[in-house]
């Protein structure tokens, strides 16, 4: 297995390449390269036979022609818009503030800081209401760090570019919709199909929007409904490019090369040979 990290942020993958290696995993089993033209070799090597992407449309799109040019099995898992509804009766008490002390890092970048500010000015600009604004914030110690408060922009349209585009930051972006089927609508008619929920306390509700929405994972009364292992991380339209996607029965399939072995024995070979069943020590 090779494991190309994201050139912003490779900590976290080589933190787990040592607690592998502290698990007694044989050196050169699990490897690690870095740099762009990492990608391409990746993509072109011969011995490479399955390639797992996760990241932005544009550079799936590349992995994903590049890869399956060369013969490899692709699966890409890109872009995402996820919504959630909260209908009426949402029990709120429930599924408000249930995460006491919980913390944001730092983005990847300032180009990255720079281009989330930009959006949320974007949707200011546009005619949105900035509810909470988190662009000013200071965390004592790291002045000068790449952070982003907790950012809340009501009375967002779909023609905004706040929400057009994935943000990548700590801004929650919320919409009005008159009805249920309004809000099925809304979600339908975006290009991403990675994930979304609703919350509600009636079943009714709850069957007819994961009946009708055209979303690869959908969640009932949980955010970001991405599924336990056994199952399969099915984002769809342009959130995912490829056939078999990752993790659960499909996971295996795609990291699985299927032999099928096809055998006609006749009755008179039988006796040609005995089948030896002892060590030949013992006989």
């Amino acid at each position: 297995m090779v494991i190309k990290p994201s050139a912003l942020d490779p900590g976290a993958c080589m933190m787990m390449m040592k607690m592998i290696k502290e698990a007694g995993v044989p050196d050169g089993a699990i490897n690690v390269i870095h740099g762009k033209s990492a990608v391409d070799f990746i993509c072109d090597h011969p011995d490479i036979k399955a390639i797992s992407f996760v990241g932005s449309n544009q550079l799936g799109q590349h992995v994903y022609e590049q890869g399956s040019k060369s013969g490899k099995r692709v699966q890409c898992l890109t872009g995402a818009k996820n919504h959630g509804v909260v209908m009426p009766d949402a029990n709120k008490e429930k599924t408000l503030n249930q995460e006491p002390g919980a913390d944001l890092g730092p983005l990847t970048s300032l180009e990255a800081k720079k281009r989330v500010c930009e959006l949320i000015q974007s949707g200011k600009d546009e005619g949105a209401e900035i509810l909470l604004d988190g662009r000013g914030v200071a965390v004592k110690g790291y002045e000068k760090g790449n952070f982003v408060g907790p950012t809340v922009i009501h009375n967002v349209m779909p023609n905004m570019r706040c929400y057009k585009e994935e943000i990548f930051g700590p801004v929650l972006c919320s919409m009005e919709a008159e009805t249920l089927d309004d809000a099925i609508k809304i979600i339908n008619e975006n290009p991403y199909g990675n994930g979304t929920a609703i919350f509600t306390t009636n079943g009714a509700t709850a069957r007819k929007f994961t009946m009708e929405i055209d979303v690869g994972q959908v969640g009932v009364n949980v955010p970001i409904p991405i599924a336990h292992p056994v199952f399969s991380f099915t984002g769809s339209k342009a959130s995912f490019m490829g056939d078999l996607h990752g993790l659960g029965k499909e996971g295996i399939q795609f990291n699985t090369q299927i032999k099928t072995v096809t055998q006609m024995w006749r009755s008179e070979d039988a006796g040609i040979s005995e089948t030896a069943v002892a060590m030949p020590v013992m006989r």
